[in-house]
């Protein structure tokens, strides 16, 4: 705001009146915009020097940062595309002096009402004398900077000495000191500061929200609230955090709601972003970059979104909402690190997204232990674990995230009915046994699936054997061809069940039940090939005949072995004694399948033998005869396997 504005003018008069009271609304008020104004100037000259050290980019166009911050200069607006790098590598900026000139007016307006209240401010000398440093600094710029002055303007590591960032920063915080002392009333919370009254139910809006979800925060600081008015716009400033740009202000004017938000941490702010997405904020996200101070904090950001609310009814909501989703802010970036030990770093965040979206929230897991409450779980499952294995790769991906949510909500409802540690804790252990259980019964379904490749390709087989006694080749190759790419995919579940069975007790024995069912498929797949190779040929109807049954004899112990694998499933739940029955029966179905395997082989022989059949084709049948013969074999002892591991359990 220029030093003629009325806001300036209003502030000198109410000084020449001598009255306190009247002077300290008004230089809060003017101490505000200022601090705005010196926001706006510090990210006009980083974007300034961005540009110059990078000119084939696009310069960012800070109009609006420059209207909301009442700088009423729109040459500044120039300023950026006109930066340039001289010989010595220093940022030329034509209007600097006149820009340093109104940060040094900013910090002098910024300190007055401290100056004011002197009494209360024992670090106020301190304050003063970095204004003073600082102020007489920027008055001596001329149009250049290089990286110490950049450095002294933008810096926001304090160990490498004083800047203009933080000397704003820390008047600002004093501000809001300052207003809170001071407030002439409390609205649900908020210090209210010279407040009109079509402003108050903005501010109760705000605070209906903040106060909804402020119980999620616990013990940990922040959340305090202050509201007052800065020229005709109404100001809402929450204490998200204690580090130097953890920040979130709040602007109401002519029915559009600013935000202002600056953090360290980029994921953040991109969280922060996505939950004000309802209320229809619109963020400059592609200056985020530019608004960065790349010599000191490569990760700080500051973003501006703007919502316009339909009507008065629509801004109220608009700012309950925000002030509802403050609290999920807190301890953000402690608790996505922390879930990081479990998920790959998109699911943490989704995760994350999920607990603010359902008012969960993360501070009452982080306060009972966090990852510790998932540790000890681990360790009374009893389960071997890994060194460096995920839970994502222990459970699966989504069965992780379900637990996690579980954790998540447990220890929120926890917290909200007064539910004892200890009775979390239990539930968080019952709950993980519980998908636990779900993940073995994971390792069934992919021998359920892989016995169900196994009934394909004995079906093929059964297809094929007496298309070649008649000798239609072209039906035998494609019988074939699909017995071959179900045999691959049977493989490819075996590796998937020795990379799961690593992770079980008693893993092993599944696997070398898929191994031996395995070897099934593979004899069948066996048989099917040596089919093709009958060539156009034809075997006499009583060889053929024996060759089909047997054929028929490996498919009906396939279907047997598969309904033996869905009912183990079954029992994996719980069932009953109907699936024992079923479960006993089919086994059985398997072992009479072997039974009358052996029988279907030696009639083939006896069939083959007593035939006058060409060599070559004697040869392709008593090969096809045994791997069938074989693959009843393989089935009949994955059956016995299956059997002994479902009484092993059941004993258990």
């Amino acid at each position: 705001m220029a030093t003629g504005s009325p806001v300036m003018t209003k502030v000198a008069m109410v000084r020449e009146l001598g009255v306190t009271a009247l002077q300290l609304p008004a230089l809060l008020g003017d101490a505000l915009e200022a601090n705005d104004a010196a926001k706006y100037l510090l990210t006009l000259l980083q974007a300034a020097a961005h540009h110059a050290e990078h000119p084939d980019a696009a310069p960012p166009s800070l109009r609006r940062e420059r209207e909301l911050a009442g700088v009423a200069e729109p040459d500044f607006d120039l300023s950026i595309d006109a930066a340039r790098l001289d010989e010595e590598r220093r940022v030329q900026v034509e209007a600097l002096p006149r820009i340093a000139e109104r940060l040094a007016v900013c910090l002098d307006r910024m300190l007055a009402p401290l100056e004011l209240n002197r009494n209360g401010r024992p670090d106020l000398p301190t304050l003063r004398a970095r204004r003073d440093d600082l102020g007489r600094w920027l008055r001596s710029l001329a149009d250049r900077l290089d990286r110490a002055d950049l450095r002294r303007l933008a810096s926001g590591v304090r160990d490498q000495g004083d800047s203009v960032h933080l000397l704003v920063l820390d008047l600002h915080r004093a501000l809001n000191d300052l207003q809170i002392a001071t407030a002439s009333e409390s609205i649900d919370g908020a210090h209210v500061f010279a407040l009109e009254p079509e402003h108050r139910p903005l501010v109760e809006a705000f605070m209906r929200g903040l106060n909804r979800t402020a119980p999620l925060k616990l013990d940990h600081p922040g959340l305090g609230t202050t509201a007052t008015q800065a020229g005709p716009r109404l100001i809402i400033q929450n204490d998200i955090g204690t580090n130097d740009v953890h920040l979130l202000m709040l602007a109401v004017a002519d029915g559009a709601v600013t935000v202002t938000y600056s953090d360290l941490h980029p994921r953040r702010l991109a969280f922060f972003q996505r939950m004000l997405e309802p209320a229809g904020f619109e963020w400059q996200e592609a200056r985020e970059g530019q608004l960065a101070s790349a010599h000191e904090h490569p990760g700080y950001r500051l973003s501006i979104g703007v919502a316009r609310p339909a009507d008065p009814l629509a801004l109220r909501a608009c700012l309950e909402h925000v002030g509802s989703r403050i609290v999920f802010l807190i301890d953000w970036n402690r608790a996505r690190k922390r879930l990081r030990r479990f998920l790959p770093k998109r699911e943490a965040i989704r995760l994350l997204d999920w607990a603010a979206e359902h008012d969960v929230g993360h501070m009452p897991w982080l306060v009972m232990g966090g990852e510790r409450l998932v540790f000890e779980a681990l360790e009374a499952s009893r389960l071997p674990i890994r060194l460096g294995e995920a839970l994502h790769e222990l459970l699966g991906l989504d069965r992780a995230v379900e637990f996690l949510q579980f954790v998540l909500a447990t220890c929120s409802a926890g917290h909200q009915r007064g539910r004892s540690d200890f009775l979390v804790r239990d539930e968080i252990r019952s709950e993980l046994e519980t998908h636990l259980q779900v993940s073995k019964e994971s390792m069934l379904g992919l021998a359920v699936d892989h016995g169900t490749l196994i009934v394909e390709v004995a079906a093929a087989v059964r297809e094929a054997v007496p298309r070649a006694s008649r000798g239609q080749q072209l039906e035998v190759s494609r019988a074939a061809e699909r017995a071959a790419r179900w045999e691959h995919e049977a493989d490819q579940l075996l590796n998937q069940a020795r990379a799961a069975a690593r992770r079980w007790p008693g893993g092993d024995a599944l696997v070398a039940l898929l191994a031996t069912a395995d070897d099934a498929i593979d004899a069948l797949e066996e048989a099917a090939f040596f089919l093709t190779l009958s060539g156009p040929g034809t075997v006499e109807s009583a060889a053929g005949t024996a060759l089909v049954a047997l054929a028929d004899v490996a498919a009906t112990g396939a279907r047997e072995y598969r309904k033996a694998l869905e009912n183990a499933r079954l029992l994996y739940r719980g069932r009953g004694r109907v699936e024992w029955a079923d479960f006993s029966e089919a086994v059985d179905g398997v072992l009479a399948a072997e039974h009358r395997g052996d029988e279907a082989l030696r009639r083939v022989r006896a069939a083959l033998l007593a035939s006058a059949i060409e060599p070559r084709l004697l040869h392709v049948a008593l090969e096809v005869a045994r791997s069938i013969e074989k693959a009843t074999d393989g089935l009949m002892h994955a059956a016995l396997a299956l059997r002994n591991r479902v009484l092993e359990e059941a004993a258990g």
